[in-house]
């Protein structure tokens, strides 16, 4: 049975981690990009930013010419007591500038302190961020993940045309915006759910600006497969743009595909919704698309109870990404995945998935047996067999981050050359033309394995697994509508092309469609 991940057990099961690594510094390819900036500024913030650094730059130009004008004197600290008493500031003032130097020391070194705590702590820790992000949920999938995140630390607020699915999310309410529409819900009807978007669009700002405070970065979640946030999605990044505290930034998004087993309408619902946010990226809209792949995540927990993977399922989307965002802003003793480094790959643009592997390392003797071909072993699996989605081409990678945790007794015993090759294997299977940013990070709750954590960023759409999606649609609906044909008319060509199941609902002809219509006052 795993261990529940709403207690923070980073173990191998809720795909978590505890404890600081220790990261290598970065090794780009000739052909790298040049470093991304992360948020693009409001005319506002620009001239703040202008002001500021003229402020700045004649507060320094002022303090230099004191400097070079002023005859150095010596450090009353380091005085004997009869010349101190000499000095003409006089001991009082003396004594009160040590004190103040000594503060100023005391700052100092907690500030660098606040870098070294454990991972575990830093996971959690919203302060511990390489990026301030702000998390917008939407439809029941999007509120699950914002849910997680709200764990994390990170500032979040959710919305949804389902009361219910609000209901049990572990956030305030203050954050959580229930869009009356219709009879509640969307019915996996994309069209419900932008129109419940757009009549709420004040609503909707009015919660963004109060939930969501200065951030770099804004992060969206999203199921492909229903209806109240799939289809609110072109509506609710519009709210976005014109908010003010958020108008300007850059919008990442995260969009989970559905599982096998789900209906035609879901499956089409995420096929579409990929076409119009891919459009979005494409036309600089949005930063950058991470993709997960609900039917990959299925088959790392194959006995779970239905409760159980969900919970597992939303915690590693959240928990893998929070991972690098955290790691890049903790202290090593080891060169590290620095924030810029992270930013750099987020920025990248196009598609980006992430994952996690294990790796467990024999121990004979009393010693580790760890080389080239197990370290080489870990970070190929990264590439295909650890990642939360399927049907990516990694080669296609611009960017990518690789992180590598283990116990300080495991690193010790890795030779230099051994870490090298392994990079160096890798960047061959990647290619080398991808810009390669990488961590070693010692993590003291390991053992007996060497955890890997791998992100491609710039990749193409995942061609295939779309392909298989639109086939499972397109057959589940010809049964669909075979069926009613068989029902309603014996005699109708069987020939024709397949109905749009919504059309007759927009058209407002259906029971239904009508209904919904006096609930809401129309007719």
């Amino acid at each position: 049975m795993t261990d529940d991940p709403k207690k923070f057990r980073y173990d191998q099961q809720s795909l978590g981690h505890k404890n600081p690594p220790a990261g290598l510094r970065p090794v780009v390819s000739t052909h790298a990009p040049a470093p991304i900036v992360v948020n693009s500024l409001t005319k506002e913030q620009t001239e703040r930013r202008k002001k500021l650094l003229a402020e700045m730059t004649k507060t320094i130009e002022m303090e230099e010419k004191k400097t070079s004008s002023e005859t150095p004197t010596p450090n009353p600290k380091n005085l004997p007591f009869d010349l101190e008493m000499e000095h003409p500031a006089g001991k009082d003032v003396i004594m009160e500038e040590q004190e103040q130097k000594q503060k100023q020391e005391q700052v100092e070194e907690s500030t660098i302190s606040k870098y070294r705590i454990s991972l575990s702590q830093a996971l959690e820790t919203p302060e511990m961020k390489s990026i301030r992000y702000g998390v917008i949920g939407t439809g029941q999938c999007g509120g699950r993940l914002a849910e997680v995140f709200a764990r994390f630390g990170y500032p979040v607020c959710v919305i949804n045309t389902a009361q219910q699915d609000l209901a049990f999310l572990n956030i305030p309410d203050e954050n959580k915006l229930f869009m009356p529409y219709a009879l509640g819900g969307a019915g996996k009807n994309l069209l419900v759910g932008q129109q419940a978007a757009e009549a709420n669009q004040d609503k909707i700002k009015e919660l963004l600006n109060r939930t969501i405070p200065e951030v770099d970065q804004v992060l969206v979640c999203v199921g492909g497969a229903g209806g109240s946030g799939a289809g609110s999605m072109v509506p609710l990044l519009r709210s976005i743009a014109e908010t003010d505290n958020l108008a300007g930034l850059p919008i990442v998004v995260i969009y989970a595909l559905p599982m096998n087993d789900e209906g035609a309408a879901a499956k089409a619902n995420a096929v579409k919704t990929l076409e119009r946010i891919t459009a979005m990226v494409n036309d600089e809209v949005l930063s950058s698309l991470i993709i997960v792949d609900n039917a990959k995540i299925q088959e790392r927990y194959p006995t779970s109870s239905i409760k159980d993977f969900w919970e597992l399922a939303n915690f590693d989307i959240v928990n893998h990404f929070n991972m690098f965002n955290t790691v890049s802003k903790c202290a090593t003793n080891y060169d590290a995945l620095d924030p810029m480094d992270f930013a750099n790959i987020v920025s990248t643009g196009g598609c980006l998935i992430y994952g996690r592997v294990e790796v467990p390392v024999e121990k004979i003797d009393g010693q580790y047996q760890v080389d080239e071909k197990i370290l080489t072993q870990a970070l190929l699996r990264g590439t295909e067999e650890g990642t939360l989605a399927e049907g990516f081409n990694v080669k296609q990678a611009i960017t990518m981050g690789v992180i590598v945790t283990s116990s300080e007794e495991i690193l010790s015993q890795i030779p230099a050359v051994s870490i090298n090759y392994a990079f160096n294997m890798l960047s061959e299977h990647v290619g080398d033309d991808c810009a390669m940013y990488r961590g070693l990070y010692v993590d003291d709750t390991a053992s007996d394995t060497i955890t890997v954590f791998t992100i491609f960023a710039g990749l193409g759409l995942p061609v295939q697994r779309i392909n298989t999606l639109k086939e499972q649609a397109n057959q589940a609906q010809q049964r669909m509508d075979a069926k009613k044909k068989v029902r309603l008319s014996l005699t109708e060509d069987s020939s024709q092309k397949p109905a749009d199941p919504y059309a007759a609902m927009r058209q407002k002809n259906t029971s239904l469609g009508r209904m919904i219509d006096k609930r809401r006052g129309l007719r």
